[in-house]
Order: C-alpha cells, then sequence, then structure tokens
C-alpha cells in the first residue's frame, strides 16, 4: 500500500508538472505574438512621423524599419484600407508549434 501512495504522489508530481509547462510555453508564446504585434505598430508610428505617410505594404514596413520576424511561425497580414487611413496589422501565430 505504502509504495502504491508513493507512486501515485510520484505520478501526480509529473503530471501537475507536465501542466505547469504547458501553461508556461502558451504563455510565452502569446507574449512573443504580442510583442512582434507591438513591434509593428510602433514603427508603423514611427514611419508616418518622420515621412507623413503610412507605409503602403508590409514589405516596406518591415524594409525601413529593419524589422525581421520568422514568417514560418507567424502570419502577419498588414490591410491598407485607404492611403489616408492608418493600415490594419494582424499578427497570428501558425499552429503546430
Amino acid at each position: 500500500m505504502r509504495k502504491f501512495r508513493l507512486g501515485l504522489a510520484l505520478f501526480s508530481i509529473i503530471a501537475i508538472a507536465i501542466f505547469a509547462i504547458g501553461l508556461i510555453s502558451a504563455k510565452t508564446s502569446s507574449e512573443s505574438t504580442k510583442l512582434l504585434q507591438e513591434s509593428l505598430e510602433e514603427a508603423l508610428v514611427n514611419q508616418y512621423a518622420l515621412e507623413g505617410r503610412y507605409p503602403a505594404s508590409l514589405q516596406e514596413l518591415l524594409s525601413d524599419e529593419s524589422i525581421h520576424y520568422d514568417a514560418e511561425r507567424y502570419i502577419v497580414r498588414y490591410e491598407v484600407l485607404a492611403e489616408n487611413l492608418r493600415p490594419r496589422i494582424i499578427v497570428i501565430e501558425r499552429g503546430g508549434n
């Protein structure tokens, strides 16, 4: 009976540790996505302040601001509605990582 309790306790500790690692990984991933989003938004504002216009494309924003990101990990959408309106930037982490 004592070995059973010891085994059960050990199993519980391992299960909790695995669960905690999963939570930490998810939080880190979410924070990375948020950081990329914020960096792109800041670069957009900086470029508007310097040039008086928004970049016409994501490629222009990235090259002018020297921003690099892992395109295999993130999907970045840059939606331009009109030349005089602030573009919308959407960052999504790809699944399966």
